[in-house]
């Protein structure tokens, strides 16, 4: 469902303040969920195929939607509906989402309920054009997405380096193919994922905030987020992270495109009181911790650089990446204007950085993805012995 931006729209909170629910409890939060939005009902019930897709990101565990959650959420659909039912996901460049299936022991729990569990990435995917898009124009999208009548995106409650927030929407980067993952980083992550949404409209979108994942640990929450509209729901879960809707570029550019809507102002409030803080990703260039040799300019830098880059830092540092490179200023933001010094590379970080045009190397992106660009070009300088 589409709405105006100043519409109230189609997304409902559900909490379990206090502590963590049991799985009676669970049941109960998600059938409440559901009972609150009859439209999704009707949607459902019309649904001859229904493709859940959950946020198994070959990470760790509690960063992934909950294996309660999942098979709860499934078991409510296998006793409301006649629906065939699959769950599926594609991981993270590197890793597989049947490593994450194997190790959750998701078939086991989930086949018994008639539910096929499967690694999205096992599937061919199809081209489909974007004639709206802005920055993207085609992208490969897995078949099973494409052919089910009701596509679910079951997200985690979690920050994230490049969007700030990972919610429903950006779970969608799950049904792409492994070089258009890349390649939405290239082009900018949230302009990428304002212009999915034009083609692809998924039924529902859940949010598990039982427990949320704020980078690099839990936070104890007890709310789900449910709805038709995926602007409005991933609205609501932000605010339950204590994060400004408006500070989460993906969804400031779908409002503008009239992609969904706002919540109303009674689930804002219920979102509100049930929120947590988060501590987010970094957004201050002055408190990262610099390898030796490396230097940091920033001007009006965003967090998704600035994270990413300290990110990047502190993995290579431990794989022995940074050893053997030559002295470097690294450029981030429009306002980065770094002097050129003797025996010393520039290297610009971001589309928009505004060293671009001076400096030895580029790293392509909004925000540039971490291993397959900052690394890669990290490990080209080390390399290139002749470069200063």
């Amino acid at each position: 469902m589409r709405n105006a931006a100043k519409r109230s729209s189609d997304a409902r909170v559900v909490t379990c303040p206090g502590r963590a629910p049991g799985q009676v409890e669970l049941s109960q939060m998600i059938e409440a969920l559901m009972d609150s939005m009859p439209w999704v009902r009707d949607k459902l019930a019309a649904s001859r195929s229904i493709l859940v897709k959950p946020n198994l990101g070959g990470g760790d565990a509690p960063s992934m939607t909950s294996k309660e959650v999942m098979v709860a959420f499934c078991r409510y659909l296998r006793e409301n509906y006649d629906a065939t039912l699959t769950l599926g996901d594609s991981s993270v460049i590197g890793s597989t989402s049947e490593r994450s299936i194997e190790a959750l022991g998701l078939r086991g729990a989930l086949e018994p309920l008639g539910v096929r569990v499967v690694d999205l990435a096992s599937f061919p995917v199809r081209r489909v054009e974007i004639p709206s898009g802005r920055v993207l124009k085609v992208v490969s999208i897995y078949e099973p997405t494409l052919d089910t009548d009701c596509l679910v995106s079951l997200a985690k409650l979690k920050t994230n380096y490049a969007t700030r927030t990972s919610l429903t929407i950006k779970n969608l980067k799950g049904i792409l193919s492994g070089p258009d993952k890349i390649r939405f980083h290239r082009l900018g992550v949230a302009d990428c994922l304002a212009d999915l949404l034009t083609v692809v409209a998924p039924g529902l979108g859940v949010i598990d905030g039982i427990q949320g994942w704020d980078i690099d640990r839990s936070v104890d929450v007890g709310a789900l987020v449910g709805g038709t509209d995926l602007v409005a729901v991933d609205y609501l879960g932000a605010m339950l992270s204590q994060t400004d809707p408006a500070m989460v570029t993906y969804l400031t550019l779908a409002l503008e495109r009239g992609l969904g809507g706002m919540p109303g102002e009674a689930e804002q409030a219920a979102a509100r009181a049930a929120s947590r803080p988060f501590a987010g990703p970094l957004d201050n260039a002055a408190a990262m911790v610099l390898p030796e040799g490396i230097r940091v300019v920033a001007g009006e830098a965003c967090s998704g650089c600035i994270s990413i880059l300290q990110r990047a830092f502190r993995r290579m540092e431990s794989e022995g990446v940074l050893r053997g490179l030559p002295p470097l200023t690294v450029a981030i933001g429009p306002g980065a204007r770094p002097s050129r010094e003797p025996g010393r590379l520039i290297v610009a970080m971001g589309n928009c950085c505004g060293a671009r045009d001076e400096a030895d190397r580029v790293m392509v992106g909004c925000p540039p993805q971490s291993r397959y660009e900052v690394q890669r070009v990290f490990e080209e300088l080390r390399d290139d012995k002749d470069q200063v």
